[in-house]
């Protein structure tokens, strides 16, 4: 069974900060969850890639929450290589797995 699988991808070309989303299917024994993760560029002109979040204030200071959070950093790794990769356009498939980290 593969850890995840791509199931769409979007761009936002005048977005100042958000470039493009990439939605990948988790999918796990007893259930599957879509996750959207974004190209974010920074003011800089560097870019990265990281799971959707929302930013709130708390005493001042903005927060940035994630919308999901990995119990084992090992898939969200592997997820973001394939995104740096742009694996989706290269037909590339996640690492098969008969254990998954959760």
């Amino acid at each position: 069974m593969s850890r995840f699988q791509f199931a769409g991808q979007e761009s936002f070309p005048d977005d100042e900060y958000t470039k493009e989303v990439v939605y990948l299917d988790v999918k796990a024994e007893d259930f599957k969850i879509r996750l959207a993760y974004v190209r974010k560029v920074m003011k800089n002109g560097g870019s990265f890639w990281d799971i959707v979040s929302a930013g709130a204030m708390k005493q001042g200071k903005k927060e940035f929450l994630k919308g999901a959070q990995f119990s084992d950093n090992f898939l969200d790794k592997e997820i973001k290589e394939y995104l740096k990769n742009r694996g989706w356009e290269k037909g590339q498939k996640s690492q098969n797995s008969n254990e998954l980290p959760f």
